[in-house]
């Protein structure tokens, strides 16, 4: 689907966690850990792209309201795009599922969160394979 990612991962004790945890929960959806999206699509050795990759100095993240639906082939997120923007689109996602779009009242219900700033300390850089539709089979990519 996104090929190999390279995902800041927010700690676990992380507001945006408790948001995903919340929001998913109430909707019946999967839970994920929250991430921000670095780069995605990694297709020439992605180990070693993520080895040599530095990353940016920015310390924090600014939501960017409001969340929208992304849509590609059958696969559906609720993602909230980020500031600084720079040449990159970071965005961090709040929901994924393939079996239907969101409702705009899901829409509505994500919106209705507070988002505060992310703090970019609070993190770590991680490889994923995200080859799959299924983000259940999305998976960390150990060295």
């Amino acid at each position: 689907m996104f090929g190999y990612c390279m995902w800041i991962l927010l700690n676990k004790f992380n507001i945006y966690n408790k948001i995903i945890l919340d929001y998913n929960n109430k909707s019946n959806l999967k839970i994920h850990q929250a991430h921000i999206t670095e780069q995605y699509n990694i297709i020439n050795n992605p180990i070693k792209f993520y080895r040599n990759y530095k990353l940016d100095n920015i310390k924090e993240f600014k939501p960017i309201l409001p969340v929208y639906q992304y849509s590609k082939n059958d696969f559906h997120a609720l993602q909230l795009d980020l500031s600084p923007k720079n040449d990159k689109n970071y965005h961090i996602s709040l929901s994924y599922r393939t079996d239907r779009p969101y409702s705009q009242k899901e829409i509505d219900d994500i919106n209705s969160y507070n988002f505060p700033e992310i703090i970019f300390s609070d993190c770590e850089l991680k490889l994923f394979d995200c080859n799959s539709l299924d983000s259940d089979k999305w998976f960390e990519v150990k060295e």
